[in-house]
């Protein structure tokens, strides 16, 4: 299930990735961490209540990581999954690029719209320039397929510019 798919009340058992961590501390004194875990979708706030000097280690930034817990809309604080339990994520249990910040399409489908864009220009001079430059074995094709739209924010994730475009 992705990020953006989760609704109140709902268990999660699945392998998100770590975008931030942060340790804080308890009324009572007691540490916790907050965390921001994420997919390609989206990311959502996190909660280690307890045993935080036991799951720390997992929690490195960038890091996938099997979450078990619940994503609930909590009234004060919005949304946000407590976390139950962390565990490694195990190697072929999930694909690095679901993980990834990235176009809700997929880029094929990008490019073809694109193409299918650029095959209704009927001026042949900005046609052959768009071919220059939008040719599928040009190395500026290369590079513009895969590039993010920016540096932050807006669509900064691979293909970003693709999908901007």
């Amino acid at each position: 299930m992705l990020v953006r798919e989760l609704e109140d009340g709902t268990d999660i058992d699945q392998v998100l990735l770590v975008r931030e961590v942060e340790a804080r501390q308890k009324r009572d004194g007691g540490e916790f961490l907050r965390l921001v875990l994420a997919d390609r979708s989206g990311s959502v706030p996190a909660m280690v209540w307890d045993g935080v000097a036991q799951v720390r280690e997992l929690c490195a930034a960038g890091s996938p990581i099997r979450v078990i817990g619940r994503y609930a809309a909590h009234p004060r604080y919005g949304p946000q999954v407590t976390i139950r339990a962390l565990r490694p994520a195990t190697p072929g249990s999930f694909d690095l690029e679901d993980l990834l910040d990235g176009p809700p399409r997929s880029a094929e489908q990008m490019e073809a719209d694109l193409r299918e864009l650029v095959a209704t220009v009927r001026n042949p001079h900005l046609n052959a320039l768009l071919e220059r430059f939008f040719g599928e074995s040009t190395e500026a094709w290369s590079a513009y397929r895969s590039a993010p739209a920016a540096k932050f924010f807006h669509q900064a994730y691979r293909h970003g510019l693709l999908e901007h475009c």
